[in-house]
């Protein structure tokens, strides 16, 4: 639910994670999908990689040495 919630107030990056992902398109495809430009799109799937890994796994990142 709060994955959810965090990927609806970034709707690019989150039509983006549903297109990768459910409907197997590659970024570039994706973008065409959804009318932005492929860097654009490059960016908002970096941003929606790192923010799932953080929502999903709060230690991700964190270092225990």
């Amino acid at each position: 639910l709060e994955v959810t919630y965090r990927m609806s107030l970034m709707p690019q990056a989150a039509e983006l994670v549903k297109l990768r992902y459910f409907s197997g398109l590659s970024v570039e495809e994706a973008a065409q999908a959804i009318g932005i430009p492929r860097s654009t799109a490059y960016v908002q799937w970096s941003f929606a990689r790192a923010a799932l890994r953080v929502l999903l796994d709060p230690d991700a990142g964190t270092h225990t040495s």
